[in-house]
């Protein structure tokens, strides 16, 4: 598997593994996929070199985050793989971005998220405010590398 040549702590994968259906009924995935599915999956990527596992407290309302952590930790844990997750884009003020990225942490049972996402810029709330809430988390450690998910200008 080949990797971003960027300066990050941990090795990115060209290829990663988005788990939006990890959590979510409306795609119709229902609890033996989410208890057993997920893991294969997960196990699989890790496998085949995938380092990037990229999730979002808004898929399946934080189960997909649940459902990841429990995942990567049955397959041999989180220090050789990419974790990223998306703040949801609903009122992301400083003091909010920080309590959803602690929570979205706990979810996924890491002390430190890889890579923590704007999963969409807010039109009323500055990307400035929200920037903020991401400098706090980076400054006390709960992110590593902060992105904007989607972006359209």
């Amino acid at each position: 598997m080949r990797h971003l040549d960027i300066a990050t702590a941990k090795p990115y994968s060209v290829i990663g593994l988005g788990t939006w259906q990890f959590g979510s009924r409306e795609w119709g995935y229902g609890s033996e996929y989410a208890d057993r599915e997920a893991a294969r999956i997960v196990k699989r990527a890790c496998e085949l070199g995938i380092a990037v596992f990229d999730t979002a407290e808004l898929y399946g309302f934080g189960r997909s985050e649940r459902i990841l952590g429990a995942a990567l930790k049955e397959s041999g844990g989180v220090d050789d793989v990419v974790v990223a997750s998306k703040v949801f884009p609903v009122l992301p003020t400083a003091g909010i971005v920080q309590q959803r990225g602690v929570a979205s942490a706990q979810r996924l049972g890491v002390r430190r998220i890889d890579l923590y996402q704007v999963h969409q810029p807010n039109p009323v709330v500055s990307d400035t405010t929200t920037m903020r809430g991401m400098a706090a988390l980076r400054d006390v450690g709960v992110i590593d590398e902060v992105g904007v998910a989607t972006v359209a200008r």
